[in-house]
């Protein structure tokens, strides 16, 4: 029955019950009857009198009395009665019959659902789980069940997953056949899966099987909620055999999960090799459109990456992720890269020489960035009646024979932070090119006077030499704190 159906009835029926209520009462009670003049006491007819007598014939009572003489009365209506106990009894049955049809309808599903997954612990393994059906999450848990109490290895599992999917894919190209694949149904209906998924109730063992069962079968666009690995890196290169020049790399950093929102396909291990010379890896392609700064198409490593059931990708608890992804370019892949190792080989791979992604790539030359970077002078300036000050802070910049600078310097002066402007610097020889003067200039209330340090903090990004002038955008990398720097008072007008 459903919801409309239910609060339609009801009211019915409440009002059913109070009309048969009301109904049995009037009965009893009883309407009122006028006749002719009889004895109140005995009921004898005075008709045949034609004056009143004093005294009743019958019973000898008085007559004079008020009320001794009877003109009216009321009687029962069993009609009323016999009417509101109908309605009463119909009511009654309307509701215990309600209550007994949903009961044997939910024994009856419960009934069905264990006839049709034919789970018995007490019977053979294959012969329990061959008529059993994956696309209901209840065989993953007969599944798990099993390998836990050890009836059922992994291999054997993944045998008989193996051949239900082999069913399936025949039975899908049986004439007349045009239902969807196994693993494609399984994801379709998996809200049941996904939900013990959640709650803990499957094992390692039994979810390495259904990402065994799809990784071996290929199949269109299925979605990542159901997909749960336990390897703990990712992994990402280009296919692409026309690679972009250096300075469309942009390099960003990683959060410690990642959202896929699009569809994922799954394919089998084949022997090409990739642009690292590895072979015989699954691979699995993710369109997403809003997946890492607008990147449209990335080729993960499988057996190297954690999707959660959400659709979140978990990357190790080992550090900032640096990964590098190439401007959108049609039939481009991006090239991304995950920690120092492989960032090197990515940029090996391209051919890339440029200092900037040695001092990115290579840890040896970070300090000679950071010890190029220091602090030239600190100093605030009362103006206007000395009811504001002005902050300037200026940096000198000495950054290591090519290897450019490119920032944004920050104050942090009695708790509140002030940004600066962006600049760069570069030197080659003896030669130094620098645009935008690293400053900070702004009006603030002046600190109390036991304010004497200001915190200094530069903002690095991660590119090329010609980032300012070509407007690519960039990610920030790991600030670098100049940490506090004595602060110089002076009056006057600046």
């Amino acid at each position: 029955m459903g919801i409309s159906l239910v609060f339609l009835v009801l009211p019915l029926l409440a009002i059913g019950l109070v009309a048969g209520c009301v109904l049995i009462v009037m009965g009893l009670i009883g309407r009122p009857h006028f006749d002719d003049p009889r004895c109140a006491g005995c009921g004898y007819d005075l008709r045949t009198f034609g004056e009143r007598p004093a005294t009743c014939p019958e019973c000898g009572a008085s007559l004079d009395r008020r009320g001794a003489v009877r003109f009216a009365g009321k009687r029962r209506s069993p009609r009323f009665i016999w009417v509101g106990s109908a309605l009463i009894v119909v009511v009654l049955v309307v509701v215990v019959g309600g209550v007994l049809a949903a009961r044997f309808a939910v024994a009856r599903q419960m009934a069905a659902a264990n006839s049709s997954q034919v789970f018995n612990t007490r019977g053979p393994a294959l012969g329990a789980l061959l008529q059993a059906d994956p696309s209901d999450g209840l065989f993953w848990f007969e599944i798990d069940s099993r390998l836990k109490a050890g009836t059922l290895t992994a291999e054997e599992a993944t045998s008989i997953v193996t051949a239900l999917a082999a069913i399936a894919e025949a039975e899908r190209g049986a004439p007349g056949v045009h239902g969807p694949s196994l693993p494609f149904a399984l994801m379709q209906s998996g809200d049941q899966l996904d939900q013990m998924i959640r709650q803990g109730l499957l094992g390692a063992e039994s979810l390495d099987v259904l990402a065994r069962m799809l990784s071996d079968v290929k199949t269109p666009a299925i979605p990542t909620k159901a997909i749960v690995r336990e390897p703990l890196q990712i992994d990402f290169w280009s296919l692409s055999t026309n690679q972009p020049p250096i300075d469309s790399l942009r390099t960003v950093v990683l959060p410690r999960e990642l959202r896929i929102d699009g569809k994922v396909e799954w394919t089998p291990a084949t022997a090409e090799k990739d642009s690292r010379g590895r072979s015989g890896w699954q691979r699995l392609n993710v369109q997403a459109p809003s997946l890492l700064l607008g990147v449209h198409e990335l080729e993960l490593d499988v057996e190297r990456l954690v999707v959660r059931t959400d659709g979140s990708v978990v990357l190790p608890p080992d550090g900032e992720s640096l990964v590098r992804l190439a401007n959108e370019r049609p039939g481009e892949l991006p090239i991304v890269a995950h920690a120092t190792e492989t960032i090197r080989a990515s940029v090996e791979a391209v051919g890339a020489d440029d200092p900037v992604i040695k001092a990115i790539v290579d840890p040896a030359l970070a300090p000679a960035v950071r010890k190029g970077v220091t602090v030239r002078r600190a100093r605030l300036l009362r103006v206007l009646d000395a009811s504001q000050a002005q902050l300037e802070i200026e940096l000198a910049l000495d950054p290591p024979d090519g290897v450019p600078i490119i920032g944004q310097v920050t104050a942090t002066l009695d708790g509140k932070e002030l940004v600066g402007g962006m600049f760069s610097v570069v030197r080659s020889g003896n030669a130094t090119s620098q645009s935008n003067v690293p400053l900070i200039q702004a009006l603030i209330e002046p600190p109390s006077a036991d304010v004497t340090t200001v915190r200094i903090r530069v903002r690095p990004l991660l590119a090329g030499r010609d980032a300012l002038r070509s407007g690519i955008e960039h990610a920030w990398g790991r600030t670098i704190d100049l940490g506090d720097v004595p602060l110089e008072r002076r009056d006057g007008d600046g």
